[in-house]
């Protein structure tokens, strides 16, 4: 639970918020939500909390920004926002969207429907998993094709090269990262791969997607309505690909599976596995060229981590080939 003086804040707005829906929140029921440990958290996590309503379905999870950070919460409605004006309606439902937004005491918060994630026992969520990838999968293949944007020469600097060069200019990264998004530069610079943008969430796990509730919480992912949450580092012209990776190496890891999955997706979006691994590399350059509060070793980690899933199935073999594409 928070301190007496936070739990007074967050009864003050859980009042506003009921106010605002028309009194279907127990206010007095507000409680925190476990946070992960310190050295997991950065700087401008935003903080949740319960709230029970009148009725099961009134049932709500308030997110408030730190003090630090007052603006986070707004990013990440802005951000989804955003998704779903490019989605369209059906495409869209599938984003977490708040059922409000405001502000107290200068911090931005937002209030959701209670939804409920991933189990954590390993048997059960292995099923889970499973189950809602085909249904997740789906959903991000047909975002694709509804958001894609062939670049011209126009955008090539900006959207491709500049990205790029931020992987190759960074020593914090092992040699054989900056070597191959410098392979990737050459590559998109003599016109020898396909470029395109997309929406794409940057931070797509297994973390970020939740479920409409079920009556045994642990039936809810085989129902198959998810809820994508946390948009603040959302990007409408960002790349194919990384969200797919980000959302099956969290999944299954670097595993067959994953590899089976990547080939479906480039199938179904009809994009080549060099399509993906240019889109992974520009998206790593975008994250690593504005980390804000991301740490740098994480971000060190997650660039290794994506590199051996592409280089594991193949994918990066194209951008080092100076004849691709003959």
């Amino acid at each position: 639970m928070p301190c007496p003086a936070l739990q007074g804040e967050i009864i003050e707005i859980a009042e506003q918020s009921s106010s605002r829906l028309g009194s279907r929140l127990r206010v007095e029921s507000a409680r925190s939500v476990e946070a992960p440990p310190p050295d997991q958290r950065v700087a401008d996590a935003t903080s949740a909390y319960l709230i029970d309503g009148e009725t099961k379905d009134d049932d709500c999870v308030i997110i408030v920004s730190p003090p630090d950070f007052p603006d986070a919460v707004a990013q990440n409605t802005t951000g989804a926002a955003i998704a779903r004006s490019l989605l369209g309606v059906t495409l869209g439902e599938r984003v977490g969207a708040p059922l409000l937004t405001a502000s107290w005491n200068g911090r931005s918060y937002a209030l959701f429907p209670r939804l409920s994630g991933f189990q954590e026992n390993k048997i059960v969520l292995r099923a889970q998993k499973l189950w809602a990838t085909p249904a997740i999968m789906n959903w991000l293949q047909e975002s694709f094709q509804r958001t894609a944007v062939e670049c011209g020469a126009d955008d090539v600097q900006d959207s491709f090269l500049a990205p790029l060069a931020v992987l190759s200019c960074d020593e914090d990264l092992p040699r054989v990262i900056r070597d191959v998004a410098d392979a990737a530069a050459s590559a998109v610079s003599a016109g020898r791969v396909r470029l395109v943008t997309c929406l794409a969430h940057n931070d797509l796990w297994l973390g970020n997607i939740m479920f409409e509730r079920a009556a045994i919480p642990g039936l809810a992912p085989f129902r198959r309505e998810f809820r994508v949450i946390d948009w603040a580092g959302c990007s409408g012209e960002g790349y194919p690909g990384i969200d797919a990776v980000r959302y099956l190496l969290s999944a299954f890891g670097l595993s067959s599976r994953s590899d089976q999955w990547i080939k479906a997706y480039c199938e179904a979006t009809n994009l080549s596995r060099t399509d993906i691994a240019l889109g992974c590399l520009c998206a790593l350059g975008h994250i690593g060229s504005d980390l804000n509060q991301f740490p740098k070793t994480q971000f060190v980690e997650l660039a290794l981590t994506v590199h051996g899933f592409l280089e594991r199935n193949g994918s990066l073999d194209g951008l080092r080939l100076r004849d691709f594409g003959k």
